[in-house]
């Protein structure tokens, strides 16, 4: 049994998405960089519930299972979304104004830059470099006669050394070997088939 304070305590995957929204605001002061809760549909995003643009709202999209469960340790690939919200805008001095997919393409290819480099580990030792990283637009009808331009950046990272070592057996005693279920594998008080 494992309580939700244990799972708490041993979870990082909050830890990691908040010091990347720290960074990228440090990185991009001009933008607002905010947590996201998790996917963000394209309603919302026309909608702009207190989204001020240009914006980046950084969110985890998806948790992978760990390959390796015996040792107790495990790494566990994370999947994060970064929501690009960008409006037609007068910049600079003298002011120019530009188009909200000029700015949200600019925004999307400075985060992908960004991630390719130490910068994108967060300031965190025992996390993977930003890996399958890819910008892609986000096209509504709605955003477009708004002047709103919408746009996402995905990539996976890996937070490694999860977990908490397995106990080794005393001197002589055996260990329980880890349940194992899936193909090929019995369930709960099902017998292995072993062809002859």
């Amino acid at each position: 049994m494992t309580t939700l304070i244990e799972l708490l305590e041993a979870s990082r995957v909050f830890g990691l998405r908040t010091a990347a929204v720290a960074k990228l605001k440090a990185e991009y002061p001009d933008v607002q960089v905010k947590a996201w809760p998790g996917k963000l549909n394209v309603q919302d995003m026309v909608a702009k519930t207190g989204i001020n643009p240009p914006a980046v709202l950084v969110a985890v999209t998806g948790q992978r299972p760990p390959d390796d469960l015996v040792s107790g340790i495990y790494d566990e690939p994370v999947e994060f979304t970064a929501y690009v919200v960008a409006e037609n805008r007068s910049i600079g001095t003298p002011k120019k104004v530009y188009a909200g997919d000029e700015i949200g393409l600019a925004l999307c290819g400075g985060l992908v830059r960004f991630l390719k480099t130490d910068a994108g580990r967060w300031g965190i030792d025992d996390v993977g470099h930003p890996d399958e990283v890819r910008a892609q637009p986000v096209l509504t009808l709605a955003g477009l006669e708004q002047g709103t331009a919408y746009f996402t950046v995905t990539w996976r990272q890996t937070v490694y050394g999860q977990g908490a070592p397995r106990p080794r057996a005393a001197e002589g005693e055996l260990m329980p070997a880890p349940p194992v279920f899936g193909p090929g594998f019995p369930g709960p008080g099902e017998d292995l088939e072993v062809p002859l």
